[in-house]
C-alpha cells in the first residue's frame, strides 16, 4: 500500500512530526500565540504537570468529595507498620529524603533530621 501511494516516486517528508501541528507556524501561533516550534511530549508533559498542580490544589475533604484516593499518612491518623498506606508513606518519605540528601553537604545530618520527623 505504500508503495503504491508513493509511486511514481517518494514524496519527500513534510514537517516535523513530533511537534504539535507539524510544527506549522500558523496553527501554532492560533493556539499558543508563538511561532516556536513546541514538541508534542514538552505539550503533554506541561499538561500532565497542570493536572497534577490542580488536583494537589484540593484539599483532602475536596479531594474525597470529588472521589480522588487520598493517601493516609501517619502525621494525620494512626496506623499499623503494615498498612498499605503507611508502607507507601515510608516509600514516598524515602525517596523524598534521598532526593534532598543529594544536594546536602552532609547527607548523614539530613538523614538524622529525617529520623527525627518519622512518627
Amino acid at each position: 500500500m505504500l508503495w503504491a501511494a508513493s509511486f511514481p516516486e517518494r514524496v519527500e517528508g513534510f514537517g516535523f512530526v513530533t511537534a504539535v501541528a507539524l510544527g506549522l507556524a500558523a496553527p501554532v501561533k492560533k493556539a499558543f500565540g508563538s511561532t516556536a516550534r513546541i514538541e508534542y511530549a514538552a505539550l503533554v508533559q506541561a499538561i500532565d504537570e497542570d493536572a497534577r498542580a490542580i488536583a494537589e490544589a484540593f484539599s483532602n475533604e475536596q479531594k474525597e468529595q470529588l472521589g480522588i484516593d487520598v493517601l493516609r499518612t501517619p502525621l494525620e491518623i494512626a496506623m499499623w507498620d503494615n498498612d498499605p498506606d503507611h508502607v507507601l508513606w515510608k516509600r514516598a518519605e524515602l525517596e523524598r529524603a534521598r532526593r534532598i540528601a543529594e544536594w546536602s553537604a552532609d547527607p548523614g545530618q539530613v538523614a538524622a533530621e529525617i529520623r527525627e520527623q518519622r512518627p
